[in-house]
């Protein structure tokens, strides 16, 4: 369906020698106008073959570098997250639309579109993990994507030098993201025992929920989010112990004293040796003045190919 969208709109994306040709003539902007237009004309219909043919025109796109700019500038990447709610009924369709949500979580973008993106990718996700519970292979590219926005979403306080706000907060769902990662942990609830590679995601998401909202951890029913990460404490795995201490420090912490707290991203950075992020977007500040003039993406085009 991808081809038949393209043929459609009288692009081309099959071959390198397509996107070559997109460059030199500098036409990325106008080919994501017209996925983007399409998209819009097409949502509402619901058509499954014509949204899927999209999703793979979208995928074949960002995979450029010059030309996945453009998605991230048209905010094409909200079409990905609305596509989360269309036909849930239909297997192929929802596992295009996972795969495509999954990868775009895992691209670097600007820190605006990541924080956005972000933002409203952390409870689509979250409605849909509970969905794939017995699904190794779709449950793994969940937790993932779901790491990928919550640690692109702890950049948040340093580049916007301020909290999130309490509505983008609260947007992110975090109570039922908990309930529904501690009830994976519920081996009586699933048919297949949790891979490990699941269960450091899942113990890292906890330990970042207890930052953002511990309310959300201490909500949960018969103290299961403390148990929990007492139970992580006895790990024999030292990461996993570790997110066990870190969740219940966050959790009997104060919301409000984030700088105080043990689990914020500034001291992740420093625990890793790495210059934390207001360093890293200073000296990207100073940097650009040395740089000559941003030439222009056919001018790219031209050294490159």
């Amino acid at each position: 369906m991808g081809e038949i969208v393209c043929r459609h709109l009288n692009i081309s994306l099959s071959t390198p020698h397509d996107l070559k040709r997109i460059h030199k003539s500098n036409a990325g902007p106008e080919i994501v106008r017209k996925l983007r237009t399409c998209a819009l004309e097409n949502e509402s219909r619901a058509n499954i073959r014509v949204l899927g043919g999209i999703l793979i025109a979208i995928r074949t796109v960002a995979k450029d570098a010059i030309l996945g700019r453009e998605i991230y500038n048209q905010n094409l990447y909200d079409f990905v997250i609305r596509c989360v709610d269309i036909h849930p009924e239909d297997s192929d369709f929802r596992d295009l639309v996972i795969q495509t949500l999954a990868e775009f979580a895992s691209d670097d973008h600007t820190f605006r579109t990541e924080h956005d993106f972000a933002i409203k990718g952390i409870p689509k996700v979250a409605g849909l993990i509970s969905e794939y519970a017995n699904d190794e292979l779709t449950l793994n590219t969940l937790l993932m994507a779901l790491h990928s926005f919550m640690t692109k979403l702890g950049s948040y306080k340093s580049i916007n030098e301020q909290p999130l706000p309490r509505q983008s907060l609260q947007s992110l769902e975090l109570p039922r993201l908990a309930k529904t990662l501690v009830n994976l942990l519920d081996l009586p609830n699933t048919s297949l025992p949790l891979q490990w590679d699941n269960l450091e995601l899942i113990s890292e998401a906890l330990t970042w929920i207890a930052y953002y909202q511990s309310k959300a951890i201490l909500d949960l029913p018969s103290k299961k989010g403390i148990l929990l990460f007492i139970a992580f404490i006895n790990s024999p795995s030292i990461t996993i112990r570790c997110r066990g201490l870190l969740g219940l420090l966050n959790t009997y912490g104060v919301d409000s004293m984030p700088n105080f707290r043990f689990c914020d991203p500034q001291r992740i950075f420093r625990s890793r040796g790495l210059s934390p992020p207001e360093a890293i977007f200073a000296l990207g500040v100073v940097a650009a003045t040395h740089f000559k003039e941003q030439l222009a993406d056919d001018l790219i085009s031209e050294h490159y190919y």
